[in-house]
C-alpha cells in the first residue's frame, strides 16, 4: 500500500473488514486523508466497529443492509480525488460492482486494489463432465470437486497458483458447452466472462451437461518456469 496519494477510499463488506481494518490504522498513522465505508447484513455482523469508531472517528461510515442502508459505490467513487485509490475487500457482488463502476468512471485500473473471500456462484453446484479431445478424456466432476481437481485426478498436467480464481494460471480455453457456464472467478472482466471462451478451472464450472476444453502445449522448460514463478510468489494476471 502506498501512502503518497491525496485521498483513499476503503470499502469493506462483512468479514472483508479484516485487512481493511489494518489499512485504516496504517493510513491514520501516516496522516493520510481517507474514508472507510463498512457494510454488513446486521449490526451484529459489524466486527471491529467499536474499535474503528474509537480509532478513526468520523472517517468511518457504517451501512446495515437489514436496515435498508446501502453504499452508493458510484457516488463515493465520484467524490474521490482524481489521483486517489480505492481498496475493496468483501463479497463477490460488492467487488464486481466496485470494479464495474471504477471502470466506468475512467480512472486508472492500477488505482483500484481488491481482494475477495470467495464466490459461491450464481448457480447451484451440480455434477458435470469435462471432455478433453486432445487427450481423449471424458472426466466426471462431482459437486464437491473443482474442475482443476478433477483434471489433476485424471493425470492432466495443470498449472495453478491461488486456487481462488484470482491469478489466472489455471485458465483453459472452452471449445463447447452444453449448458451455462458459472464463472466464479475474479480474474476475468464481465465482458470476458460473457464471451465464454475461457474458464478458471479452480473455481468455475458448468451448470450441468458437459464442457469441452483444450489443454495448452507446454514444453518441460515452460512448465518448470511457471511453477517456479508461482513458488516465488510471482502471481499475476495473464492475458493471452
Amino acid at each position: 500500500m502506498s501512502y503518497d496519494r491525496p485521498d483513499y477510499l476503503l470499502l469493506a463488506g462483512g468479514i472483508g473488514i479484516t485487512p481493511i481494518y489494518t489499512m485504516a490504522l496504517a493510513l491514520k498513522q501516516a496522516g493520510a486523508n481517507f474514508r472507510l465505508l463498512y457494510a454488513a447484513r446486521t449490526r451484529r455482523d459489524l466486527a471491529f466497529a467499536d474499535e474503528l469508531a474509537t480509532s478513526i472517528g468520523e472517517r468511518l461510515q457504517l451501512f446495515v443492509s437489514e436496515e435498508g442502508q446501502r453504499i452508493d459505490i458510484g457516488g463515493e467513487i465520484a467524490q474521490l480525488d482524481a489521483r486517489g485509490e480505492l481498496y475493496v475487500c468483501g463479497p463477490f457482488g460488492m467487488l464486481e460492482a466496485a470494479k464495474q463502476l471504477w471502470s466506468q468512471s475512467g480512472r486508472p485500473a492500477a488505482h483500484l486494489r481488491y481482494e475477495t473471500f470467495g464466490n459461491a456462484g450464481r448457480l447451484a453446484g451440480a455434477p458435470f463432465k469435462i471432455r478433453v479431445p486432445r487427450l481423449g478424456l471424458e472426466i466426471d466432476v462431482p459437486v464437491n470437486r473443482s474442475m482443476l481437481e478433477a483434471l489433476e485426478d485424471a493425470g492432466v498436467d495443470m498449472i495453478f497458483g491461488c486456487r481462488r480464481g484470482e491469478c489466472g494460471l489455471c485458465v483453459l480455453p472452452i471449445l463447447e458447452a452444453s449448458a451455462e457456464v458459472d464463472h466464479r472467478d475474479v480474474f476475468f472482466s464481465i465482458e470476458e466472462r460473457a464471451m465464454n471462451s475461457r474458464i478458471c478451472t479452480c473455481v468455475s464450472r458448468a451448470a450441468s451437461g458437459f464442457l469441452t476444453i483444450d489443454t495448452p502445449d507446454r514444453t518441460p522448460n515452460q512448465r518448470l518456469s511457471q511453477r517456479l514463478s508461482v513458488q516465488a510468489g510471482g502471481l499475476h494476471k495473464i492475458r493471452e
